[in-house]
């Protein structure tokens, strides 16, 4: 499945004639430019053209031309004036369903509401359809929504489903290593509640030694399913706790505790995208609430696959998605994936573009929109289409070099590229034989400095400290195996606040190093020596309250607020520089001084003690420098 060309011929939104073809030469095409320049209107004319496609009732306000090629056919169809017409103009009717695409999957960073809304009403149809047609044998995987959403809150099942498959699926061996999974459970927990159809009516019950009755009387496909997983056979020594059948005016709901090793003998001649198509029509009814799985990560801590962050999991989302529906023809739609959770996930997903099977990447199309110049650097093609603005105000798309578009998105405040990055201190740290601390604050290095020179005033810094343009960034370089190897074996560290930057702290890694506050936090990256350090929290003083979570014994995690100015907060001199910011529900105090002015005039006049904060990450950064 390739998409080659789109042509809105009159005109949606700020899109009048617009044209964008794909060259068909790759499985995933990006489109970039700056906020506003028409992208997200470009998914949205292109939603209302697929879903026109799949319904040539569904009303559309402007007429179009598509051409994409499909099981090596080309499609080239024109909607105009409200009648269809071939590649030749010629009067045609619409397409029949297998020169459709099977499914269109969507991604969207939640701030559309017009592909919010499409989405929903999309939604609504597949219920009701589910609704008309749940007694029926004949369901299956073609029963999948037509246009699908990928989000977070298909986590558990997406995981779930690729945990319950055979030990030598490349996909699953690919996702274990991606989430650091050491071990899964023998178990898989189900728990099922009173689905819609039987709200309401008392004399639908759950009976589970009655075969009508068990599920609240489920028929037709949903039966048939049930009962498979009904006759999964529970472990052998089976724990005392709650499960069965629970009734309380507040809930009533069947939890269920069945093998996982079970569960594969039964359905091991289910397809994987069968299996999840069954389990998310059973969502859709309202029946299944929770399907999880334990796992032991490599650090040996044991996790509901539930628990794993969105930043954790989101790199695998497209993975997956693709993996499940290879066997089907599809267009993925991704408008702005660098505005998940977690931005590090801009240069994961590229990465593990070469990883999606032959299978997926000749079955689906990914079209990705980005206004990211980080995305762009791992690309795998030189050319991308760019959106800007006429002088009319209208969106117009062109195709230029990666480096350009890298430039213009970056405004030339910051120039990426993948043979003159970090070119400078790459040549620095080569030459000196120094590794790099890699800073979220551009002025951090001059603290670092400061903080070394007065806990070892008499030993020359080992390390060399860089900005390196936030904390989003700060992942992207080290994760970078261009980088790693530039290091010549030396390590790599990379020092983030104690606020929003957790969430990248958190998802850099499954391996924790250190977990005391007051030392710093401290992540490895698997088989490198690359290491994540928080900012360690000064004990006893009164930032402490804006990290720990007394009531918890944990921290704030996102939360929290604390850069590196706060380390300093309990001198009475600069008390003043922090205000209470009342845009946060804690009101915590931020810093409101001049960083500059701070780090390079006010920072050297301070006593000895406050810097000595520093010390537990120094000294752990020391033993990790080889020694010549």
């Amino acid at each position: 499945m390739r998409m080659l060309h789109i042509h809105i011929i009159s005109e949606y939104k700020n899109l009048k004639d617009f044209k964008i073809d794909f060259d068909g030469s790759s499985f995933i095409d990006i489109f970039v430019g700056k906020n506003g320049a028409g992208k997200s209107n470009f998914f949205e004319a292109s939603l209302e053209i697929l879903k026109h496609l799949f319904d040539n009732e569904h009303p559309i306000r402007f007429d179009y031309r598509i051409r994409y090629e499909i099981d090596g056919e080309i499609v080239d169809i024109t909607w105009k004036d409200n009648s269809w017409k071939d590649s030749d103009g010629s009067p045609t009717r619409s397409l029949p369903a297998n020169k459709r695409p099977n499914n269109v999957l969507i991604y969207y960073s939640g701030h559309n509401s017009t592909i919010k809304d499409f989405i929903s009403v999309n939604d609504q149809k597949h219920k009701e359809k589910i609704s008309r047609n749940r007694n029926s044998p004949n369901f299956n995987q073609d029963d999948a929504r037509p246009f699908f959403r990928i989000g977070t809150d298909y986590k558990s099942l997406l995981l779930a489903v690729m945990l319950l498959q055979s030990e030598d699926l490349n996909a699953k061996i690919f996702i274990l290593k991606k989430l650091g999974i050491r071990s899964i459970g023998n178990e898989v927990k189900l728990v099922f509640k009173r689905p819609e159809y039987a709200e309401g009516k008392e004399e639908i019950i759950f009976d589970e030694f009655n075969d009508e009755e068990r599920f609240w009387g489920a028929q037709g496909f949903f039966k048939t399913f049930l009962n498979q997983i009904w006759g999964v056979e529970k472990i052998a020594d089976n724990p005392v706790r709650e499960e069965g059948y629970i009734y309380t005016e507040e809930k009533e709901e069947y939890i269920l505790y069945r093998s996982l090793q079970s569960f594969q003998n039964i359905f091991n001649t289910t397809d994987a995208l069968e299996l999840f198509v069954s389990f998310d029509n059973l969502i859709t009814i309202g029946m299944l609430s929770d399907i999880s799985i334990e796992v032991e990560l490599n650090s040996g801590k044991k996790i509901d696959i539930k628990q794993f962050s969105d930043g954790q999991f989101q790199s695998i989302y497209i993975y997956t998605i693709t993996e499940l529906f290879k066997n089907k023809n599809c267009i993925s739609l991704l408008d702005e994936p660098d505005s998940f959770l977690h931005p590090e996930w801009q240069y994961d997903f590229l990465k593990q573009v070469c990883e999606i099977s032959d299978e997926s990447s000749e079955s689906n199309h990914i079209i990705m929109s980005s206004h990211s110049a980080i995305t762009l650097i791992k690309f795998i093609k030189s050319r991308v289409s760019y959106f800007d603005l006429n002088e009319q105000g209208n969106v117009r798309s062109y195709t230029i070099p990666k480096r350009i578009a890298i430039d213009k998105l970056s405004e030339r405040l910051i120039r990426y590229s993948e043979h003159e990055q970090l070119l400078s201190i790459i040549n620095t740290i080569q030459i000196e034989k120094k590794p790099v601390l890699f800073t979220e604050g551009k002025t951090d290095p001059i603290i670092i400095k400061e903080a070394w020179n007065r806990i070892y005033p008499d030993r020359e810094i080992p390390f060399i400290p860089f900005y390196a343009f936030g904390h989003r960034y700060l992942v992207q370089l080290m994760k970078d195996p261009e980088v790693i190897s530039d290091m010549q074996g030396l390590p790599i560290f990379g020092l983030f606040d104690f606020d929003k930057a957790y969430n990248s702290w958190n998802g850099f890694s499954t391996n924790d190093i250190c977990t005391n506050v007051y030392d710093g936090l401290i992540k490895q990256m698997d088989d490198n020596e690359v290491y994540a350090i928080m900012l360690p929290v000064p004990n006893g003083k009164p930032i402490t309250k804006q990290v720990v979570n007394v009531a918890t014994g944990g921290t704030f995690g996102e939360h929290s607020l604390m850069a590196i100015e706060h380390l300093f907060q309990h001198i009475p001199a600069i008390e003043a520089m922090f205000e209470p910011d009342l845009s946060l529900p804690s009101q915590f105090l931020r810093f409101q001084g001049d960083k500059v002015n701070f780090s390079k005039n006010l920072v050297p006049t301070f006593d000895d003690e406050p810097f000595q904060v520093f010390k537990p990450i120094f000294d752990f950064i020391e033993t990790k420098i080889p020694q010549n």
